[in-house]
């Protein structure tokens, strides 16, 4: 799960990145992407090493023991920075929108462009 979460943001990352040429957006993005693959790094060694010996998690046959507590984190605590990191990239484009239908479009197109953005955010 947690490969599928961090190819999936990073190709969203990919795509603003492409999209916007603001270069501070730009590095805003790649801090995203940077933040995102270190979690995901964390939480598949996390996964990995969860039990002792590895080969416990994967095999029911092999003797060992796993961590209930770190079960618990995996569990529950590994999935808010997932939350947290999809609410900022959905976010953090808005301000160069607004900015954009501010310079070049009418209020109402302005209101028109954040709200079809904010429909996609939901």
């Amino acid at each position: 799960m947690p490969t599928c979460y961090a190819t999936a943001k990073l190709s969203l990352l990919s795509l603003l990145h492409s999209i916007f040429a603001n270069i501070a957006f730009r590095k805003v993005v790649r801090i995203f992407a940077v933040v995102i693959i270190c979690w995901w790094l964390c939480t598949v060694l996390l996964d990995i090493f969860i039990c002792y010996p590895v080969s416990t998690r994967w095999s029911v046959t092999d003797q060992g023991s796993c961590s209930h507590k770190v079960a618990r984190v995996q569990y529950l605590g590994t999935p808010i920075p997932w939350i947290v990191t999809d609410f900022a990239i959905l976010i953090a484009p808005l301000p160069l929108l607004w900015k954009s239908a501010n310079t070049r479009k009418s209020r109402a197109r302005q209101v028109g462009v954040l709200a079809l953005f904010g429909v996609g955010i939901m």
